[in-house]
C-alpha cells in the first residue's frame, strides 16, 4: 500500500485538479459515488435498511453528503444528520449540501447535544452508520458535541444487536477522531467495520497503527469508471488510517 502524509495527500489532490482539469466538485462526486457504490454491493438488500449518514461541515462530510445522494438515486432512505448550522457548510461540501436538500432528502441540523439525542436514539436502531464527521484536518483531539457522537456511534457498534442485525460502521476517509500522520492525538476515535479509500491503496499511516497480518484488503473497483478502490476491513485490534481521493499518484 502506497503510503502518503496528509500534506502529500492534499499537494495530490491540487495537482490533480492543476493537470488534469478535474474541478474539487467533480474529485468530491466520484469519491461519493464509489463510496454509495460499495455499500450497496457490500450490503445486501439496503433499499430495507436504516441507514445513518453522519456528516462535519468539511470536505469529509461533503463526500457524505454525496454518498447519501447516491444512495437516495438507489431506493435506500438514508438518515442525514449535519453537526453545523447550514451556513457554515462552505466549498464544494456547500454546493453537495445544496443538492441534498433540492433534492427533498432527510436532514437534521445538530448544533448541541439536545439536537443529537433523537439521533442518538436512531442510532441503537440503525443498520448501518456511515461515518463522514471528519477527515485528514483534524489537529487536536475530538471534543465537545462530535466527542459525544463518536462515543455514541461506539457504544451503538458494541451493543449487542436486539434487532435482526448488529450496526455497521463505515467510515469515509478516514475513521473519525484518528491522526492521519501523527502521534495519538488522545481523543475519541470512531470504531469502524470498514474504511473505504481511493488511490488503489494510499494510506496514511498513524504511528504503531500500521496494518497487522490479519488485516485484510480488498481492491474493489467502481463502475464509474474512477481509479481503483482500496477498501480496508479493519482489525479489532488497530486501526489502519486512509485518505479518501479520487486519482491516482503515480510513484
Amino acid at each position: 500500500m502506497k503510503v502518503l502524509t496528509a500534506a502529500q495527500m492534499r499537494e495530490a489532490d491540487r495537482l490533480t485538479t492543476e493537470r488534469f482539469a478535474i474541478s474539487g466538485l467533480q474529485l468530491m462526486e466520484n469519491a461519493g459515488a464509489a463510496v454509495a457504490e460499495f455499500l450497496l454491493e457490500k450490503f445486501a438488500a439496503l433499499t430495507k435498511r436504516k441507514i445513518v449518514v453522519l456528516c462535519g461541515k468539511g470536505n469529509n462530510g461533503g463526500d457524505g453528503l454525496v454518498a447519501a445522494r447516491h444512495l437516495k438515486e438507489a431506493g435506500c432512505a438514508p438518515e442525514v444528520f449535519l453537526f453545523a448550522n447550514p451556513g457554515a457548510v462552505e466549498g464544494d461540501a456547500a454546493a453537495n449540501l445544496k443538492r441534498w436538500q433540492r433534492g427533498q432528502g432527510e436532514l437534521h441540523v445538530v448544533t448541541s447535544l439536545s439536537e443529537w439525542e433523537p439521533g442518538r436514539r436512531l442510532l441503537d436502531g440503525a443498520d448501518l452508520i456511515v461515518d463522514a464527521l471528519l477527515g485528514t484536518g483534524l489537529r487536536g483531539p475530538v471534543e465537545g458535541l462530535l466527542a459525544a457522537v463518536i462515543e455514541d456511534v461506539n457504544s451503538a457498534r458494541g451493543k449487542i444487536a436486539t434487532h435482526a442485525r448488529k450496526p455497521s460502521v463505515v467510515a469515509v476517509d478516514i475513521p473519525s477522531g484518528l491522526a492521519s500522520d501523527a502521534q495519538d492525538l488522545g481523543g475519541p476515535v470512531v470504531s469502524t467495520d470498514f474504511t473505504v479509500t481511493f488511490c488503489a491503496g494510499v494510506g496514511l499511516p498513524c504511528p504503531s497503527t500500521f496494518p497487522t497480518p490479519d488485516d485484510s484488503v480488498t481492491e474493489y473497483t467502481p463502475s464509474t469508471g474512477g481509479p481503483v478502490v482500496s477498501v480496508k476491513e479493519t482489525n479489532p485490534l488497530g486501526w489502519v488510517s486512509t485518505h479518501l481521493s479520487v486519482m491516482f499518484l503515480h510513484s
